[in-house]
Order: C-alpha cells, then sequence, then structure tokens
C-alpha cells in the first residue's frame, strides 16, 4: 500500500483475553492521508462464564480513561441459566426482565416506568399480554385464542394453533391453517375507536369494540412445495405467481377486482444466473430490465432498463473498492449538460476514511421537488433553492468516536445517525 494512502499503517487489530474471548477491538481511523491516525477503542467486559456484562464504544473508552465514573453504553446482567435479567442502556435506559421456570419472559419493568405481565397457559402458551405505565391503570393490550383439538378444527388443520389475536388495531382472525402451518385464510377486523384499548375476557365483549363490518379478509393458496401460487386481498383483487422449476418467481400477475377485468402482467420472464441473482426481468409496461454482476464477487456492476422499442431508460455502472464501498455511479444513458458555464457528467463518486465510513460524495444534482412526504431540512428550512440540474459541489460527512455522523446540508451541518 503506498505510504501516501490514509489506510496506510491503519490495521484492525482485536485482542483477546486467555479464554479466547475479544475483550478489546482497536480500529485507527485517519479521514485523509495527511491526518494524524486517531485510535479508536471498542471494549467489552465478560463475566467468570465468559457471558458479555459490559461494552463502551470509542467515545466512551476514551472519557473512562480520565474519569472512572463514566458509564458503560451497556451493562448487562444473567441468571444462573444465562438468561438476560437486567439492562442498562445510555440510549434506551435500564430494563428489568423477570423469567419462569420454563423460561418464558413473564414481567418486565423499563426506565419509562413501563410494566409488562404475559400469562401463559398449562401448555406454556401466551394467553394475554397486560401493560401498566406510570400513572395509568394496568391494561390488556393482547389476548390470544387457540383451537380446541376437535373434528372442526381438524378439517382447517386448527388443533392447538393460535386462531384469534386480539392486538391493539383490531382483531386477527386465521381462519385456516396448511398442513405446514402457513396461514391460508384470515380475516382483519378493526377497532371501532382509536384510543388504547382494554381487551375483556369475554369474546362478546370483545367483539363489541370492532367494527360490525365482515371484516377485511384475505386468502392464500400455496404449492406443495411451500410457494405462494395465489392471493386474493380483501377487496377481491387477485394475484398469480408462477415459478421455474428451480422454484424461483417466473411472473406475476394482478385481475383486479370486479366484472369484465382481464389479467394483467406486473413482472414476467425473470432469468437468473447461477448463483439465483437476477439478471433479466420484463415489467407488465413492457420495460426490461437487465442486471450485470461481477463473476468474482458476484457484487452488482451494472443496471439498465429499455423500453420495448430499445429506447433505453437508464445505464448505470458501479464500481466498488476492494472491501466493497461503492466508489463511483455512472448513467451513460444520461447526456452530458452544460449548466452556468459547467459541464455536468453523469457520475456520481464517493469517498470513504480507514473505517469505511463516507466522507465525501460529490455529483450532479437534482432540483427538490415541492410538495410530497419528505419533511424539510431542520437546520436550513427553506434550503437554498438549486437548479434542475446543478454540478454539486462535494459533500463533507465527518463521524465522531461514537458513529454520529455529520453532512453538510446545502448552507448548514446537521447531525445524522450514521447508516
Amino acid at each position: 500500500m503506498p505510504l501516501n494512502s490514509a489506510h496506510h499503517g491503519t490495521p484492525n487489530l482485536a485482542v483477546s483475553d486467555p479464554r479466547g474471548l475479544a475483550i478489546r477491538a482497536i480500529q485507527y481511523h485517519r479521514r485523509l492521508a495527511a491526518d494524524p491516525v486517531d485510535t479508536r477503542v471498542t471494549h467489552q467486559r465478560f463475566d467468570a462464564a465468559g457471558r458479555a456484562v459490559a461494552s463502551r464504544d470509542p467515545y466512551l473508552f476514551a472519557l473512562a480513561q480520565n474519569d472512572a465514573s463514566v458509564p458503560a453504553n451497556l451493562n448487562q446482567m444473567y441468571s444462573l441459566s444465562a438468561a438476560p435479567l437486567s439492562s442498562d442502556s445510555v440510549d434506551a435506559g435500564w430494563r428489568v426482565a423477570l423469567h419462569s421456570a420454563a423460561g418464558q419472559r413473564v414481567e418486565a419493568w423499563d426506565g419509562r416506568g413501563s410494566h409488562s405481565r404475559t400469562e401463559f397457559d398449562e401448555l406454556l402458551r401466551p394467553v394475554a399480554v397486560r401493560e401498566r405505565s406510570e400513572g395509568v391503570a394496568e391494561q390488556v393490550l393482547e389476548r390470544f385464542t387457540y383451537a380446541r383439538v376437535d373434528a372442526d378444527a381438524a378439517s382447517r388443520n386448527q388443533c392447538g394453533q393460535l386462531i384469534r389475536h386480539d392486538d391493539p388495531a383490531g382483531t386477527l382472525h386465521l381462519r385456516e391453517l396448511g398442513i405446514a402451518g402457513a396461514v391460508l385464510q384470515q380475516t382483519r377486523h378493526f377497532l371501532l375507536e382509536t384510543l388504547p384499548v382494554n381487551w375483556p375476557d369475554s369474546v362478546a365483549a370483545r367483539d363489541a369494540l370492532l367494527e360490525s363490518a365482515e371484516g377485511a379478509t384475505t386468502a392464500l393458496h400455496y404449492a406443495a412445495s411451500g410457494e405462494l401460487l395465489r392471493q386474493v386481498d380483501a377487496l377481491g383483487n387477485r394475484q398469480r405467481f408462477a415459478y421455474t422449476v428451480a422454484g424461483e418467481l417466473n411472473d406475476t400477475r394482478l385481475t383486479l377486482a370486479g366484472a369484465g377485468q382481464t389479467e394483467r402482467t406486473l413482472v414476467s420472464d425473470l432469468h437468473y444466473n447461477a448463483s439465483g441473482q437476477i439478471e433479466s426481468e420484463t415489467a407488465g409496461n413492457g420495460v426490461v430490465t437487465r442486471h450485470r454482476y461481477d463473476p468474482a464477487d458476484g457484487r452488482l456492476i451494472g443496471l439498465s432498463a429499455h423500453k420495448a422499442n430499445g429506447t433505453p431508460l437508464q445505464d448505470l455502472k458501479y464500481s466498488y473498492d476492494a472491501v466493497g464501498n461503492v466508489l463511483s455511479l455512472e448513467d451513460t444513458a444520461q447526456p452530458i449538460r452544460y449548466f452556468n458555464n459547467q459541464r455536468i457528467e453523469p457520475i456520481k463518486t464517493y469517498r470513504y476514511d480507514t473505517l469505511d465510513q463516507l466522507i465525501e460524495a460529490t455529483g450532479w444534482e437534482a432540483k427538490a421537488g415541492n410538495g410530497g412526504p419528505a419533511l424539510p431540512c431542520p437546520t436550513c428550512n427553506p434550503c437554498p433553492s438549486t437548479p434542475t440540474r446543478s454540478p454539486g459541489t462535494p459533500r463533507p460527512f465527518t463521524t465522531t468516536r461514537a458513529a454520529i455522523s455529520w453532512i453538510w446540508c446545502m448552507s448548514a451541518l446537521r447531525p445524522m445517525a450514521a447508516p
């Protein structure tokens, strides 16, 4: 590796104790070749049984070197049977769980003041979930009903299986099951009110909380080998699926509900390579999409689409570094444009630091559309307007030891959780 590379002298090290447990992971971070190396240590502590009881990320580990009172990111405690009893996280807070002799979690508490209890029947199946928040009376959020063992249940493969689930949204009836346990028919009934529900024990009282309609029924049909062949949704729309002799999806067709509707093809002519990756497919509107992969590692290196008459829509070409990070993305189907005395090529490039974190992205950008579900930028609302096609200045990314990324958003920096 060249000495002027940012990756020179930045190995990943692992430190193990005599039991072979990794107690430290050491990474050397450098953003640019001229930057000094930043040592980042992730620390883990294990108990006598070899269970992880504490861990610190590089940020808190560095603070703990000068202040012993700095807590770990996560502390855990286990029972004698290795079931997790409690955890204390700097992000999620503390949680405590109580398990039965059979291993089921029967009660749980957390730092928000919530207390949940799960009731089980004699077969150790959950039958009710109760929850109480701070200052709120206990409520039954879920109930589970199971089929008896009789001829009627056997005809639907329901013996001993869940047939009714009352949840915060309403009630789900599992009308029929397959031999392998797959759901063949289910009906969803929604609650009359949007307020939190407290399910009573009586079935009649529970039904009174639901809408009086027939419910939304979905029917499914499977092949003997388990592939979904047909599906009819609550509106009566019918989907049909066909497969190759290898069990791979070959085409999907849809018939909308209503008289006189003809079957439409959603996707067809799917072709796969020896690794099971899709090489080509044809959409219902005639658009053909082709995928190209690197035979050495199976990474996608090309993605093209064209209309039935051959008109190209896109032709993406990907390049990667040795560890699989995307270095560039080029759409050769797009022409080279000129704006504001600048040449705009349809190429996007990406740069990474020694920890494979994105540090810079460049390429053309499109003007953001008005309206839609996207939230406005929290720091520069409204964001300065951009031309329909602009070169796009490089967007730098900076990642802290706690894996928080700062990205350049137009004219302001804003924090963003790292992917």
